[in-house]
This record gives structure tokens, C-alpha cells and sequence, in this order.
């Protein structure tokens, strides 16, 4: 009995303890990829914070560089504009030197012709300008009259050479003035014109130089709003991968309080069961001090066979006692001559004792224990989702890539694509891998259309089975695709197990 009650007990304890184990691993497990989510959405916060403060860096030297830049394009606008006006002057100045030309030599051409005239009128006095000359003129005169006559030529000649004379210098000197000018204004414009040039130049330089940091900047300032979108994505898919894992946790929670209701139930179950083995071992005991007080002392006087046989019929456990009331009269009958050819010469006593005894049965018979309750049958495992359904919806998507949290033909994780999948074949599955791997049937056999799961400690990818060692779904490397459990088990995760809904 002890024993009985001992291995009942026991079995208690190893139910509960092997109920409540899993409990507190899964929800550390949960707890610790939130807070390592919620961590690095911490972290992607601050990285995104301080690309913040470099994009506004680049925006600020962006803005300097692009005034410094309009800057320069304003003064190689004036430079162009002084540089033409300087080439414009030259090309007038060279203009000027060409008219300038030209009148030197009508210049040039009075002054011969003044020249020739001089040595046609007095060729000696004008040229050597002797005043003898003169004299000698006058005095070679006849008459008084040829005198002042002669007179009058000299001093006209002398008037009009000094007139030539005076008109030569003047041309003379006007050729040499705007000959020097001219050449002064060509030599200034072309050193103008080279200064500009040079400023030209240097500014092009300048302009590309700025040209080339302005976009410098706006590319670096580009790469920091790219680095810092992508972060913000990380922060939000971390954000997103805390509410999945604390639906999976509340999932995984109700879970283990079914699970801990039923391991109560089977606890109660077999405590109730324990009892009722105790029960049933103490009343024959009971039964038999009973018999025992109510023996007559002609009884207590029998031979020592017969009181042996008396004991040893009221130590029949109650299971013998039930298999004797369903025997048929034959065989009772077969048995009391079994009994009589086996006795000593004392049978006759023995039978009549039996026939003393049968007038005192209703003081000492036995009562008959309460049957024990049959252990009720196992429900019949449910049959799979038609995998005919299950295999041409799901195909429908072979190719779909990997998407974290994905739920429609978009993107599917595992759990999105076997949820999307059995509810198009008519079956709600929970949301992620852990609560459908809760909530599923358990099998050892799996058939096509069943889930199978894998994990480490716990659930975290889960596919249909499709039977030969093959199951279909939403592979981080590959999208939708089918692929073998073995395979998935080494390069992957352990399996767990298959469940049936």
C-alpha cells in the first residue's frame, strides 16, 4: 500500500515539476531578447541623435560654402565684366594706333611737299639760313624800285618758310605725342588685360574648388540622412520585435497557466487515485477484525484446518470477490466439489460450520467495495488540415522572401506564413511559433499537413510538413521554400516536435 501511495506521490511531483521547469526558462528567455531590443533601440536612438548633429554640421558648412561659392561666381562676374571692358579699351586703343597711323603719315606727306617748296623758292637761304644771302639779293637790285620790290619777296619768303618751318615742328611734335599715347594706352590694356586673365583663372580654380566641397558636402550630408534612416528602421523593427516578443511571452504565459491547470487537475487526479488504492487495501483488513469479533466460541473450537480456511477465505481481495459474483452457478458448484475432495475427514464438520456461518452472513459478511473508476481513453487524435489545401495554397507562394514580423504576400516570417496559409485552408493559428506549438496537438507520427517545430529551449521556427522528411516554409535564407528537417536541424535549429491542429 505504502509502496502504491509512495510511486503515486512521486508521480505528482515529477508531473509538476516538469510542467512548472519550462515556465521560467521561456520567460527569461523572452525577457532577455526584450530587453536586448529594447537596448539597441536605445542604442540606434542615440546613434541616430548624434548623425542628427552631423547632419546639421554638413547643412551649416553646406550653407557657408554655398554663399562662399556664390561669392566667388558674384566676382568672376566682375572680373569677366572688367576683362571685357579692358579688352573692349584695347581693341580701341589698337583702333587709335591704326587712325593715329594713317595720320602720321598725311603728316609725313605736307612735310615733303613743304620741303619741296622750300627748295623751289630759296633753296640756299632756306635751307642754310644765311642772312648774307638775303643781302646779296637785295644789293644785285637796279633801281630803288627793284629794291623795296626785292625787299618785299625776302620778307615774304622769310615769312613763309618760317610759317612752313613752324607747321613742320608742330606736325612733328603731334606725331611723336600721339604715337608715345597709343603706345602708352596698348601697353596698360594688355597689362590690364593679362591681370585679368590671371584673376580669371585663379577665381575658375577657386570656383571649382568650392564647386567640388559643396558637393563633397552634400554627399557626406546625403550617406549621414541614409545612416541615420536606416538606424531609425533598426530602432523601429527593434520596437516591432518587442511587441511580437511580449505577445509571445503573454502567449507563452497563458500557456503555462493551461499548463499548470492541467497539471493540477492530473495531480488532483492522482492524489484522488492514491486514496482510493488506500482505501482498498485497509478494508479487507477491517473486515476481517470484524469477522473475527462476531465468531462464536463453537467456531474458535473448530479444527486448525478449518479456521485456516475460514481466514483464508475472508482474505480474498475484493477483486476475487467480484470475479466470484460474476461466475455462473456451475462453476461455483465446481468449485465447492473442488474444495470438499480436497478437505480432510473433517468435511462434514467443515460443511456444517459453512451452514452455522451462512445463518450469521448478514452480521459478517463483507461489504462490496466501490469499483474503481476506469481511467478514461485518450481522445482520438484529430486528422490533419487537408495538405492537399495546406500544399497548393502554400506553393501559391514559393519564392516570397524573408520579412521579420511578415504577414501577407509581401514578407513572411515562419509563423506569419503558416498563420496566412491554414487560415486560408479554413484554420486559425496564433500568431507566432511558441503559442501555435502550445496550442497544437501533439504527435509522434507526423502526416503531411502537419507543423513541425524547432527551437532551443524554446520554439522559434515553425513550417508544414509535407511528409518524407520534408517541410515547406519561410526560410531566413531563402524565402518560401521547401527544405528537409534534418537539414533544417543541423544548419538551423534542433527539432522540437510536431503538432496537429
Amino acid at each position: 500500500m505504502k509502496k502504491r501511495i509512495l510511486n503515486a506521490a512521486l508521480t505528482c511531483t515529477v508531473l509538476g515539476s516538469s510542467l512548472l521547469g519550462a515556465t521560467p526558462v521561456l520567460a527569461n528567455d523572452y525577457d532577455t531578447q526584450i530587453e536586448q531590443a529594447e537596448q539597441k533601440a536605445v542604442e540606434n536612438d542615440q546613434a541616430a541623435d548624434g548623425l542628427d548633429a552631423i547632419i546639421n554640421q554638413l547643412s551649416n558648412e553646406v550653407t557657408s560654402t554655398q554663399e562662399a561659392l556664390n561669392g566667388l561666381n558674384s566676382e568672376i562676374e566682375r572680373n569677366e565684366a572688367a576683362l571685357d571692358t579692358a579688352l573692349n579699351d584695347l581693341e580701341t586703343a589698337n583702333q587709335e594706333m591704326e587712325t593715329l597711323l594713317e595720320e602720321i603719315a598725311v603728316l609725313e606727306k605736307n612735310i615733303e611737299n613743304r620741303s619741296a617748296k622750300l627748295e623751289d623758292q630759296a633753296r640756299t637761304v632756306q635751307v642754310s639760313g644765311n642772312p648774307a644771302n638775303y643781302f646779296e639779293f637785295i644789293l644785285d637790285s637796279d633801281s630803288l624800285t627793284d629794291v623795296i620790290g626785292r625787299i618785299d619777296i625776302v620778307t615774304n619768303l622769310v615769312r613763309s618758310s618760317n610759317s612752313m618751318i613752324e607747321d613742320q615742328i608742330k606736325d612733328q611734335e603731334a606725331v611723336q605725342e600721339k604715337t608715345e599715347e597709343t603706345e602708352r594706352k596698348i601697353v596698360q590694356q594688355n597689362a590690364l588685360a593679362g591681370e585679368l586673365e590671371k584673376t580669371s583663372e585663379e577665381l575658375e580654380v577657386q570656383k571649382v574648388s568650392q564647386t567640388a566641397l559643396v558637393a563633397q558636402l552634400e554627399l557626406d550630408k546625403n550617406s549621414a540622412e541614409s545612416d541615420r534612416e536606416a538606424l531609425l528602421a533598426q530602432r523601429n523593427s527593434a520596437l516591432e520585435q518587442i511587441e511580437v516578443l511580449n505577445g509571445e511571452r503573454e502567449a507563452v504565459r497563458i500557456a503555462a497557466e493551461e499548463a499548470e491547470a492541467e497539471r493540477a487537475e492530473q495531480e488532483a487526479a492522482a492524489e484522488a487515485e492514491a486514496e482510493a488504492t488506500a482505501q482498498e487495501v485497509e478494508e479487507p483488513e477491517e473486515t476481517q477484525v470484524a469477522q473475527a469479533e462476531t465468531e462464536t466460541p463453537e467456531e474458535t473450537q473448530q479444527p486448525q484446518e478449518t479456521q485456516e480456511n475460514t481466514v483464508e477465505t475472508a482474505s480474498v481481495s475484493p477483486a476475487s470477490s467480484s470475479r466470484e459474483r460474476n461466475e455462473t452457478p456451475a462453476t461455483r458448484e465446481t468449485s465447492s466439489n473442488q474444495g470438499n475432495n480436497g478437505g480432510s475427514n473433517n468435511g462434514s464438520n467443515n460443511s456444517s460450520n459453512r451452514g452455522s456461518n451462512g445463518g450469521n452472513s448478514n452480521n459478517t459478511s463483507t461489504p462490496a467495495p466501490k469499483p474503481k473508476e476506469e481511467p478514461k481513453p485518450d481522445p482520438k487524435p484529430q486528422a490533419p488540415v487537408s495538405s492537399g489545401n495546406v500544399f497548393s495554397i502554400g506553393e501559391q507562394y514559393m519564392g516570397t522572401p524573408y520579412s521579420w514580423g511578415g504577414t501577407s504576400p509581401g514578407g513572411f516570417d515562419c509563423s506569419g506564413f503558416t498563420q496566412y496559409v491554414f487560415a486560408k485552408a479554413g484554420k486559425s493559428l496564433p500568431r507566432n511559433s511558441a503559442a501555435q506549438y502550445a496550442g497544437a496537438t501533439k504527435v509522434s507520427n507526423p502526416q503531411a499537413g502537419d507543423l513541425v517545430f524547432f527551437g532551443r529551449g524554446s520554439v522559434t521556427h515553425v513550417g508544414i510538413y509535407a511528409g518524407g522528411g520534408r517541410f515547406l516554409g519561410a526560410q531566413t535564407s531563402t524565402g518560401v521554400a521547401y527544405t528537409t528537417v534534418d537539414e533544417f536541424s543541423t544548419y538551423g535549429a534542433p527539432l522540437i516536435g510536431y503538432g496537429r491542429y
